[in-house]
């Protein structure tokens, strides 16, 4: 009679903690937080903080990220790579995500594109967890795709003075195609 006691109050714990959501359970919520904000994230300390991020014969266009202020700047004279291999949010930091600053993805803040740099590679700032400000000079004359895309909480990009954008076309989910000016 005993054992069947014990045997329904185990059953009755397990069901009661079954029904719970898993952030309210510390060891399924680790790692997790409601803060969107910053992300903290272990970072390789060997992982290189500046280099090249320009195009085939575009060395002189650089990225540098600041880790005290958690700054990414690109800077130079040139256009920027293209980083093509990025498909899908589900592709941001794997092998396909060729993008130099790819070990920092999650904890950057801000973007700092000095003038000088003429384009900005497609898919450049994709899936930056979190981004929250950006800025475009006016020294750019080409936007590649998807360069805020999953930039969840992207709340500022600044424009310079007197910028002008080229149309862009994107197709969404619906195959629906969608011309727009920044």
């Amino acid at each position: 009679m005993r054992l069947k006691r014990v045997i329904s109050a185990a059953l009755a714990v397990s069901m009661a903690v079954s029904m719970m959501p898993a952030t309210a359970v510390p060891a399924f919520a680790e790692g997790t937080s409601t803060n969107t904000a910053v992300t903290t994230t272990t970072v390789d300390e060997n992982a290189p903080t500046s280099g090249d991020c320009g195009v085939e014969g575009h060395e002189e266009v650089k990225w540098a990220y600041d880790e005290s202020t958690k700054v990414l700047t690109i800077s130079g004279n040139g256009p920027m790579a293209d980083y093509n291999g990025i498909k899908a949010d589900t592709d941001v930091g794997t092998e396909n995500d060729l993008r130099p600053w790819k070990p920092y993805l999650k904890q950057i803040t801000e973007v700092h594109i000095e003038e000088g740099v003429t384009a900005i590679g497609n898919s450049a700032f994709r899936g930056m967890k979190a981004l929250k400000k950006a800025n475009i000079p006016a020294s750019i004359r080409d936007l590649g795709d998807y360069i805020f895309r999953y930039d969840e909480v992207l709340e500022e990009v600044i424009w310079a003075e007197g910028f002008e954008a080229a149309e862009t076309t994107d197709v969404d989910s619906n195959q629906n195609a969608n011309q727009n000016v920044y």
